[in-house]
């Protein structure tokens, strides 16, 4: 189960943020409404209650309010009872239902709290609902936010893939970042080809924020392996991904009044190695992330590389973190080591990677074997 911001990142790129967990009264968790409260609800509540759900879903740092998302939940549930609802509003409050759900578990996960398996699973129905019903293509994202419950809150990959490879097949961005990823790792049942991860980030990079992050983390992605693929052809050079990339971070700030959306302090630690593979040591990109909050693995490895602690350090916060965010610094850490002509620790971060065996971890073990072959320039 997820508890980390940077697996939501990078899977769920539509959503990021941190809020504390709460509880539900048992009215709520177990659908049983009254009589009474039922015929205080208007079609005018239902419309409020879902613009106040797909306002949280605008938002890149979440703002959500557990109770109010609890109220909307209520609301939905009662007015699913009425006998003269058409079947388009009742996909349409199921769709809604489905997001309420999931956003209570993403405000739960936000500070390392446990996911409520139960609402998971309610989500995951009213969404396969929605998939079933004609009126599907009104909701362009259901399959997206389907395969992020089943991977981030039940564990299930082989289901998240099939919602993915849907949704990708018609050029959903979010859903095409996380296929571009899988034709890099072989996720999915997919064969690897770097040229198929190529395109496919190339065509999301293109649509800029329309997909908020996605854009964004396959520029990132771009910038990586045109940095460490150079055998590949690429329209732009890696400054050219990382300038657009972080260009696009700036619009989403502004539009959300944001500083740190789409994961600004991993931008900036890649944007350092990319710079570093070409000679230029630009420690400016990561003094911002070297002076956030002590214990995070950016500012761990921001503080290493610029030289004011050591590689120790950098173990000792990753040691309690979630695997995929230990295999992603591992990475890092191995980048920087190759490129600053450290070898001996490497092996010792490969071994680490390999040995994990979790999918969360395909990316970076595929990116350890690039770095193999990888020759530095003199």
């Amino acid at each position: 189960m997820v508890k980390n911001k940077y697996l939501q990142i990078l899977v769920a790129v539509l959503a990021i943020g941190f809020l504390p967990s709460c509880s539900v009264n048992e009215a709520t968790s177990s659908g049983k409404l009254s009589t009474r409260e039922h015929e205080q609800h208007s079609p005018k509540d239902v419309t409020d209650h879902i613009l106040y759900i797909q306002s949280l879903d605008e938002y890149v740092v979440k703002k959500g309010d557990i109770d109010q998302i609890y109220a909307a939940i209520e609301n939905f549930y009662h007015s699913l009872e009425a006998s003269n609802l058409s079947d388009k509003e009742h996909v349409r409050i199921r769709y809604w239902r489905a997001r309420a759900y999931s956003q209570l578990n993403e405000l739960r996960r936000q500070n390392g709290g446990n996911v409520n398996i139960s609402e998971v699973e309610k989500a995951i129905q009213d969404y396969d609902y929605v998939i079933a019903s004609i009126e599907v293509s009104s909701y362009p994202s259901v399959h997206y936010f389907a395969g992020v419950s089943a991977l981030n809150d039940l564990g299930d990959e082989s289901a998240a893939g099939k919602y993915w490879l849907k949704c990708a097949s018609y050029e959903h961005m979010g859903c095409m970042n996380i296929i571009a990823g899988a034709y890099f790792t072989g996720l999915y049942e997919l064969e690897v080809n770097y040229s198929k991860s190529r395109d496919l980030h190339t065509k999301v990079f293109d649509s800029g924020t329309e997909g908020h992050c996605a854009g964004i983390f396959s520029g990132l992605f771009l910038a990586r392996m045109s940095t460490f693929l150079p055998q590949l052809e690429y329209r732009l050079e890696p400054d050219e991904w990382l300038r657009e990339s972080f260009e696009m971070q700036d619009h989403l700030a502004a539009r959300f009044d944001a500083s740190n959306v789409c994961a600004l302090e991993v931008l900036n630690i890649e944007a350092f190695l990319i710079h570093l593979a070409k000679g230029n040591h630009r420690d400016d990109l990561l003094k911002n992330v070297a002076s956030k909050a002590i214990g995070s693995p950016s500012t761990a490895i921001a503080n290493y590389f610029l030289g004011k602690s050591n590689r120790a350090a950098v173990d000792d916060v990753l040691r309690n973190q979630h695997e995929y965010v230990k295999c992603q610094s591992w990475v890092q850490l191995i980048v920087y080591l190759k490129l600053s002509g450290t070898t001996q620790p490497i092996e010792s971060y490969k071994n680490a990677i390999a040995n994990s065996g979790h999918t969360y971890c395909a990316t970076a073990l595929e990116w350890s074997k690039v770095l193999d072959g990888y020759q530095l320039k003199q």
